[in-house]
């Protein structure tokens, strides 16, 4: 089984003490044959210094800088390391993540047993700030009849560090999107969930993810909100172009998160010109998504614009929960 290399690739950027127990875990895999690449993302020298005492030891463990050409952030990191792995199986993996003995050796024999699949996931456990633990596993969900809107409307998630990927089928694929802030990982699995793949869980708890601790936060910024919208622009356009059973349906919803997010983002933004400026880029799209999604609230629109460029006000006129499909699930 072992003639299969399998490469974790990891985006770094400090957190020294939460690394070192990642790789700790990593080194302990009862499966042999793997290389870790790490890729910096401008941290301070002391990850260098401790990827490289764990490199003395295990020529496995490689250590890169992120090229000054690309954008700096996880998505740029993970799209260079995949570039530079040689195995035939990804693991996309959380520098603050931790992985069981066992984590690879299972996901891997799984593949291998099951060779029409083209990743298998696995169930993960929240490791929380004091020591306490939940298991996380989606046992309600029938997913396989549309991934996609178990995807958008269900809760059917897997986090980035879950899936083990053949290699082959991320091969010539757009990954993470190096301009997004935020919703990156969700924009990467969304594409993916795109191309059909087939795909499987593999029924066992063998991951940590951490909670809390000194995890990285995200910052609700305009260029975060502005990621956000884009995702759902990149899923409206993709959608559209789609024959999914229930097209139709996802497109309302898509529509009804979009006009949310752009009352958002104007009422969160300070000075009429800035209001103005982000209007006319994204405005435009508001308007398209409602006539491709057959949503007629065009007017609607228009009145809410006015009113919340000028007075900050008009939630109303983007807010539209009978679209909230997600909502009716829960």
């Amino acid at each position: 089984m072992e003639d299969q290399l399998v490469s974790i690739i990891i985006p770094t950027f400090n957190r020294v003490e939460l690394l070192t127990d990642t790789l700790e875990s990593i080194a302990k895999q009862t499966y042999k044959n793997w290389e870790c690449l790490l890729i910096d993302d401008g941290s301070t020298k002391e990850v260098e210094n401790l990827v490289n005492q764990f490199a003395e030891k295990d020529q496995r463990f490689k250590f890169y800088n992120r090229p000054k050409n690309k954008a700096k952030g996880a998505n740029a990191c993970r799209n260079y390391g995949f570039k530079q792995s040689q195995g035939e199986f990804i693991k996309f993996f959380d520098s603050d993540d931790i992985m069981k003995p066992e984590l690879i050796e299972k996901q891997t024999k799984f593949l291998l047993n099951n060779t029409e699949l083209d990743f298998c996931a696995t169930f993960w456990i929240h490791l929380y700030e004091d020591g306490s633990t939940m298991k996380n596993k989606q046992n309600t969900i029938n997913y396989k009849d549309n991934p996609i809107r178990s995807y958008l409307l269900e809760d059917h998630i897997f986090p980035t560090p879950s899936p083990l990927w053949r290699k082959s089928f991320l091969d010539n694929k757009e990954l993470f999107d190096e301009e997004l802030h935020r919703s990156q990982e969700a924009d990467f699995h969304f594409k993916m969930l795109m191309h059909q793949p087939k795909y499987d869980f593999l029924n066992d708890f063998l991951m940590y993810i951490r909670i809390g601790h000194e995890s990285i936060k995200t910052n609700i910024s305009s260029k975060s909100r502005m990621s956000v919208f884009k995702y759902f622009d990149n899923v409206f356009n993709s959608l559209s172009n789609s024959n999914n059973q229930d097209k139709n349906m996802l497109l309302e919803y898509v529509f009804y998160r979009q006009s949310v997010n752009y009352y958002n983002l104007i009422s969160n933004t300070k000075g009429l010109s800035n209001k103005q400026e982000i209007s006319r880029a994204i405005f435009p799209s508001l308007i398209n998504y409602a006539e491709k999604a057959g949503v007629n609230k065009k007017t609607n629109l228009l009145i809410g614009k006015l009113l919340l460029l000028f007075f900050n006000k008009g939630y109303y006129f983007f807010y539209y929960p009978k679209f909230n499909y997600r909502k009716r699930k829960e």
